[in-house]
C-alpha cells in the first residue's frame, strides 16, 4: 500500500498524527509512506520517520521545494492555497516510476480504521478515484469551462493511477490547465477535475467524510448531490455515524481552540498518542468558533441556507483572504 501526504514544516504536527491514526489502523499492511516535504525541518522529519518505522512500515522523504519554482516563474494561480498543494500535480514525476498506485491524504486527515478495502478498489479504468463534493455549487463548476463537467471531484483522499498518469502525460496537461485558467478557486483540484473529468471513479463516502455533513443530514446530502444516488440513505447514516477517514475541511477544525467539532474525538485520540500530544491549540479564533457553531446549528435547522451561504461567501473566502 503506497500512502503519500504533502506538508509544509508548520503542517507537519497535523500531518503527523494522521499518518499514525493510518498505522495505528492499518496494521498489518505493508505500508510504504511518502512524505512529500516543502521545508519540513529537521525535527519533525526525524519524527515523522521515528512514527512510521516504529510501526514497522517503510519511510521515505521527498524535498519538493524546487518544484515550487515550477509553478511561481509561470505565475500559476494556486486560488490562496499556497503552491505546496499544486505539487500533487506533479506526483508523477515527483514519485518513483515503480509507484503506479497511489492514496494521497490531506494532512487534514484522521483514518479511523483499516483502509484495505479503499486500496483495493480497481483504478485501472481511472485517472484517479475520489468522493464527489456533496456541496460543491453548480456556479463553480461551469466557471471551469469544461463541457460535459458535472460531476465535482473532492481532492482530500484520492486513489490515484500514477501509471497511467505517465502514459498519457497527463502531468504536462495539468500545467497547460494552469496557464489557461486566470482564476482557480480550489488550485489543484480544480485542475484535476478539469483534466480528468469522465474517467474519474467513486470512492465510498465514509473514506471521505467531512463532518459538516452531520449538520446537513443525509437526506440533504443526498438530495444535493445526484452522484450519491447508489448510496443507501442507511449507508449515509452508518457513515455520519461511524466514519473510515475523517477530512477536517472548512473553518471548524479540532486544532483550533473553542471549535465545537462534533468529530474531534478521533483527532484527540491520537494526538494524545503522538509526540505532538502536548501542543497547545491554536488560539485568536475562539469568537469565529462561535458563529461557525450558530452556523451549524442553523444549517441542522434549515440546511437550505447554509448550501446558499456557502455558494455565496465560503466558496470565495480563500481567493479574497488566502488559506490560513
Amino acid at each position: 500500500m503506497n500512502i503519500a501526504y504533502t506538508s509544509m514544516d508548520n503542517y507537519a504536527p497535523y500531518l503527523g498524527i494522521s499518518l499514525l491514526s493510518l498505522l495505528e489502523n492499518n496494521k498489518n499492511e505493508d505500508i510504504h509512506v511518502y512524505i512529500l516535504s516543502d521545508g519540513i525541518g529537521e525535527k519533525n522529519c526525524n519524527i515523522l520517520r521515528e512514527i512510521v518505522e516504529s510501526h514497522g512500515q517503510h519511510f521515505h522523504l521527498i524535498d519538493v521545494k524546487s518544484f515550487e519554482d515550477y509553478f511561481e516563474q509561470r505565475k500559476v494561480d494556486h486560488g490562496g492555497f499556497g503552491y505546496v498543494v499544486m505539487l500533487r500535480l506533479l506526483l508523477a514525476s515527483i514519485l518513483p516510476d515503480q509507484v503506479e498506485k497511489l492514496i494521497h491524504l490531506d494532512c487534514d486527515t484522521i483514518v479511523a480504521s483499516n483502509i484495505s478495502e479503499l486500496w483495493n478498489l480497481d483504478v485501472e479504468p481511472y485517472y484517479y478515484r475520489a468522493l464527489p463534493d456533496f456541496a460543491m455549487p453548480q456556479e463553480h463548476i461551469q466557471e471551469l469551462g469544461e463541457k460535459d463537467l458535472s460531476v465535482y471531484y473532492n481532492a482530500g483522499v484520492m486513489l490515484l493511477n500514477l501509471k497511467k498518469w505517465r502514459d498519457e502525460d497527463m502531468q504536462e496537461k495539468y500545467i497547460q490547465c494552469c496557464l489557461k485558467h486566470k482564476t482557480l478557486k480550489y488550485a489543484d483540484q480544480d485542475v484535476l477535475n478539469c483534466c480528468c473529468h469522465g474517467k474519474i471513479g467513486d470512492i465510498p463516502v465514509k473514506y471521505n467524510f467531512a463532518p459538516n455533513m452531520y449538520w446537513y443530514g443525509a437526506k440533504y446530502v443526498k438530495k444535493i448531490q445526484p452522484a450519491y444516488k447508489d448510496t443507501s440513505l442507511e449507508c449515509m447514516k452508518q457513515t455520519i455515524k461511524s466514519p473510515a477517514i475523517i477530512h477536517y475541511m472548512g473553518d471548524e477544525r479540532p486544532w483550533f481552540q473553542g471549535n465545537h467539532n462534533k468529530y474531534s474525538a478521533y483527532y484527540y485520540k491520537y494526538k494524545k498518542m503522538s509526540p505532538w500530544s502536548n501542543m497547545p491549540q491554536v488560539s485568536g479564533k475562539t469568537g469565529y468558533m462561535q458563529i461557525y457553531f450558530l452556523l451549524n446549528l442553523i444549517t441542522k435547522i434549515c440546511p437550505g441556507f447554509r448550501f446558499v451561504f456557502f455558494k455565496c461567501i465560503g466558496i470565495n473566502k480563500f481567493k479574497w483572504f488566502g488559506k490560513k
